[in-house]
């Protein structure tokens, strides 16, 4: 699949009009076929968007964090610990796992 779709993207980038367009399936193409090779991942990613959508909206009206790697650290800190509880881990023994 990635090598067709790389094919196709060398060949847009001949016209003007979908070098951009080939740019965006380049960019993306080590993430699109996760949920194909990781039967585990579920192929939408409505669970993510779901565990971060309330964080997003406080840190929203609070201000926002201060800084960019801040908020984008939070949201993957976040994401995660939905994760785990929605496969039932134990929350403390699974991150000291991802730190230590």
């Amino acid at each position: 699949m990635r090598e067709s779709l790389l094919g196709m993207t060398s060949r847009m980038k001949k016209n003007v009009s979908f070098r951009k367009f080939a740019r965006k399936i380049e960019n993306g193409i080590n993430h699109w076929f996760t949920c194909i090779e990781n039967l585990e991942v579920e192929p939408t990613n409505n669970f993510a968007e779901q565990a971060l959508r309330e964080l997003i909206v406080q840190r929203k009206i609070m201000g926002g964090l201060r800084s960019e790697k801040g908020a984008k650290t939070l949201e993957v800190v976040s994401t995660m610990i939905a994760t785990w509880k929605k496969k039932d881990k134990p929350l403390l023994e699974t991150m000291k796992g991802y730190i230590g």
